[in-house]
């Protein structure tokens, strides 16, 4: 979303011209850049993984003690979060 603090990032590691004309992310734009190679893509998840786990947890501290979070995680065992999980 225009004006937080992820796409800030974004566009500070890979330029404006990964946004479109709304100030909004142009996600192809970003894809083009970030997937290129390993080292771009390492830095898109250095940005983004920090982000979605602060969310993560403020997501679980919010809910009642007895509620059940059901996380769907593609990259469980890649992204090491998989000891975090009892499988």
């Amino acid at each position: 979303q225009p004006g937080t603090e992820g796409l800030a990032s974004l566009v500070d590691a890979f330029g404006r011209d990964i946004l479109l004309a709304d100030g909004a992310l142009d996600r192809q734009a970003l894809a083009a850049k970030a997937f290129r190679d390993d080292e771009s893509r390492g830095v898109l998840n250095g940005i983004v993984h920090p982000l979605v786990a602060r969310r993560r947890s403020e997501i679980i501290a919010a809910v009642s003690g007895d509620a059940v979070v059901v996380e769907d995680i593609p990259l469980l065992v890649e992204s090491g979060m998989a000891p975090l999980f009892p499988l």
